[in-house]
């Protein structure tokens, strides 16, 4: 285990750079497209306003201190005009934006207003849901004949499925997550643990036709944070339902990507690449973490815990030592540099991201506090 006293100086670091946005990322305004190592404030909207929210909302739990929960608020507010509008929520990653926006507020506070956005959320995200071969669709029109798509993301999107099962008492939504799940496990994760980023379906009959590549470096390659996605995804959707099948594709996952790091601990945008000078991607080591660490905190007696500790520790200890915006001359607001959202598109190509910030935060509270429920 890392010293406790070299987390909290981490933690301690990322306090004072989240505190750098709580000023301008209140209200209806979240932290988007880094430039200059600079945040810019956009309205809410797409998926990544929630990770802003999630920091705050483990600032506060970490210090106490109202001014985080006043801010993450506020955010709680803007969410709710969001669905009542029915804005920009037809797409798969309504869990990244209502989990760590309300989901963590009602566990934080009791909100009605927070677990109503959940609640609501849950039941929009079922609009995703494809029938002919039973998967969530992560975005288009759902009769598009073309765009007719599963993808590794989504299964960081079913823990909001998961709770709200659990807090309705309605199965639908647990059984809607276990659908996709059965029809994508094997599709989406290769047989040694390498996972595709997407899978093409027919939209007649719901076969898989083919791996098809939209932000990693080929059809058949790995995409880092897609394997993260897998890594944690997996271990929360464990949580819930104790299927050992989860267990052993997490596993199995896990441990691929272990396998496939760099000698400096910190992935390549795409795991193909194992050269230590190949472009980063630093959100899919934290994510890994974070992964690595739950499912130790689920199973103690797992066979590759020790495994799982080391490397989480040898992961935090890299991106501590060399990637993070501390003691840079520019002023900056983010936490982690070198993150990568997508080579292929051309966005936040080495860069900071507000995901690798808040996966960042968190595998370090998961470490500074081991009891710490999660907001999943």
């Amino acid at each position: 285990m890392l010293p406790k006293r070299l987390i909290e100086n981490e933690v301690d670091y990322c306090l004072s750079c989240i505190d750098k946005g709580l000023a301008k990322y209140k209200y209806n305004y979240f932290p988007t497209e880094n430039k200059g190592n600079i945040y810019a404030p956009l309205h809410n909207c797409g998926w990544t306003g929630g990770f802003w929210t999630g920091l705050v909302w483990l600032a506060y739990e970490l210090t106490g201190a109202e001014k985080y929960r006043e801010v993450a608020e506020q955010h709680l507010l803007s969410y709710r005009e969001r669905l009542l509008n029915d804005y920009d929520l037809d797409h798969h990653d309504l869990g990244f934006e209502y989990t760590l926006n309300s989901v963590s507020a009602y566990k934080i506070t009791g909100s009605e207003t927070a677990r109503a956005n959940a609640l609501d959320a849950a039941e929009k995200l079922l609009r995703r849901f494809e029938p002919v071969g039973g998967f969530f669709k992560p975005w288009g029109e759902m009769d598009d004949p073309v765009e007719n798509r599963c993808i590794v993301d989504t299964y960081m999107n079913l823990p909001l499925l998961f709770w709200a099962s659990e807090e309705s008492g309605d199965p639908k939504y647990r059984e809607y997550a276990k659908r996709h799940l059965e029809t994508t496990l094997d599709i989406l994760v290769r047989p040694d643990g390498r996972a595709y980023h997407t899978y093409m379906m027919d939209l007649n009959y719901g076969n898989p036709i083919m791996p098809k590549v939209d932000q990693g470096y080929a059809d058949d390659s790995v995409w880092s944070r897609g394997q993260a996605w897998v890594i944690y995804g997996l271990a929360l959707v464990y949580g819930y339902e104790k299927d050992p099948k989860y267990k052993e594709v997490q596993r199995k996952a896990t441990n691929k990507f272990i396998e496939l790091l760099p000698a400096d601990n910190v992935p390549a945008w795409d795991m193909v690449f194992t050269d230590v000078r190949t472009l980063k991607d630093t959100s899919a080591a934290a994510i890994g973490v974070c992964g690595m660490l739950e499912m130790n905190k689920l199973c103690p007696e797992q066979e590759d815990r020790a495994l799982w500790e080391q490397k989480a520790d040898d992961i935090l200890q890299a991106l501590m030592e060399k990637h993070t915006t501390r003691g840079m001359d520019l002023p900056s607001n983010a936490i982690l540099l070198h993150g990568t959202s997508s080579v292929r598109h051309h966005m936040g190509v080495n860069e900071s991201v507000i995901y690798g910030d808040y996966y960042y935060m968190e595998a370090l509270t998961r470490c500074l506090k081991p009891d710490w429920k999660k907001y999943w």
